[in-house]
């Protein structure tokens, strides 16, 4: 842990500094969630909750960047495909991050992008490690939206 925390203390440095920039543009990503979830995210951040992470940290935050083809579709599919709700009860969350603050946490290992083990046909996933939360609270915006199948 004392590793991760480095980690964590130079990327908060590093993040300080790198919002003082202009511009860098933002990425979007896309969480399939349950309406009481994704609600919780948008009010209080993320939390390290997740306990199905196939070979990921536990509590690890999946995504598919949105600008991928057939992103919203996909967010949309994993909370039905889990089993956690029904369609009904799926929201997608979107996260909006600074480009800046995305470099930083891919620099530091915190972020991982690749295909989904197993599934063929969903865009590539973007998998924020549970030491990232502190940053991504504090630097995105998450808004709340409806599922797309």
């Amino acid at each position: 842990m004392p590793r991760a925390a480095a980690i964590l203390g130079g990327v908060a440095g590093s993040v300080r500094s790198a919002a003082e920039d202009v511009g860098g543009g933002s990425t979007t990503f896309l969480h399939g969630t349950t309406t009481a979830a994704a609600e919780d995210i948008a009010a209080n951040g993320l939390k390290a909750v997740s306990t199905n992470t196939h070979g990921f940290p536990l509590g690890s935050f999946f995504t598919h960047e949105a600008s991928q083809p057939l992103s919203a579709v996909a967010a949309s599919h994993w909370p039905v495909v889990s089993g956690k709700v029904a369609s009904t009860g799926v929201r997608v969350v979107g996260m909006q991050l600074p480009n800046s603050v995305l470099n930083l946490l891919r620099a530091a290992g915190l972020v991982r992008t690749g295909a989904v083990p197993g599934v063929v046909g969903f865009p590539a996933e973007t998998v924020f490690l549970p030491e990232a939360f502190p940053i991504l609270n504090q630097n995105a915006q998450f808004i709340i939206m409806l599922p797309t199948f």
